[in-house]
This record gives C-alpha cells, structure tokens and sequence, in this order.
C-alpha cells in the first residue's frame, strides 16, 4: 500500500495520537455534547480527515470515562 501511495504521490497520515490533542480539544472532547465540535476543532488544527479525527476523539473520550 505503501508503495502504491508514494508513486501516486499521496502522503499517509495517521491519526493524532491522543496524547497530543490540544488542551482545548481535550476539554471539548470530556463532554459529550460537544464532541462534534471537538471533531471540528481537531481537523482545524491537524488537518485530519474527518474519520481520523473522530477516531482520535472517540479514543480520547475512551480513556477519560
């Protein structure tokens, strides 16, 4: 896949571990109604994806219950 990827020119980025989401995005993410905008916040600030921030912000949620 690797491979495929670098000749097409498409540069892999894997999604922000959890360990460095801003402060802000930590706070947004602790409560549940807000996790959209903690999504949105994360994909401003890392330019992920929409899953992969999600991902990090149903990791991060994860480890803080």
């Amino acid at each position: 896949m690797e491979l495929i990827l670098s000749h097409l020119g498409i540069e892999y980025v894997e999604s922000a571990p959890v360990s460095s989401l801003s402060p802000e995005v930590q706070k947004l993410a602790r409560d549940p109604r807000r996790k959209i905008d903690a999504i949105k916040l994360l994909r401003e600030e890392t330019g992920l994806g929409l899953k992969e921030a999600k991902d990090a912000i149903d990791g991060f949620a994860d480890q803080n219950r």
